[in-house]
């Protein structure tokens, strides 16, 4: 199995860590978590995303794994979207903090 990396290539991924993810992955069905929706089928989610991953620049490869690592984080910390956060709140919240991030860094430029 292919493994797509940050650099635009892709590696082996080894059996050591394939058994590892699957170990993962039946812990995970024994277990289930609501989601807002039914998850799609894995096989076209894999097309989907392979067939992104060939059409776009290493840039935007970049950044989408960039949001992928955000993913990760978030389900981690949170869940698979199982809360029942205000989203648009939430949303509202870091979008203000991003502006001050913003002009905190553009103060710092001005001086």
């Amino acid at each position: 199995m292919l493994r797509l990396s940050r650099d635009g290539g892709a590696r082996l991924i080894t059996h050591e860590s394939l058994s590892e993810s699957l170990a993962v992955m039946q812990h995970q069905e024994a277990q289930p978590k609501p989601c807002v929706r039914p998850p799609a089928i894995e096989r076209n989610d894999w097309n989907h995303l392979l067939e992104a991953w060939t059409q776009i620049g290493p840039n935007a490869r970049l950044v989408l794994l960039d949001l992928a690592d955000r993913l990760v984080m978030g389900n981690k910390q949170y869940g698979d979207f199982t809360d029942d956060r205000d989203w648009p709140r939430e949303l509202q919240a870091e979008l203000l903090d991003g502006l001050v991030y913003l002009a905190i860094e553009n103060r710092k430029r001005i001086k």
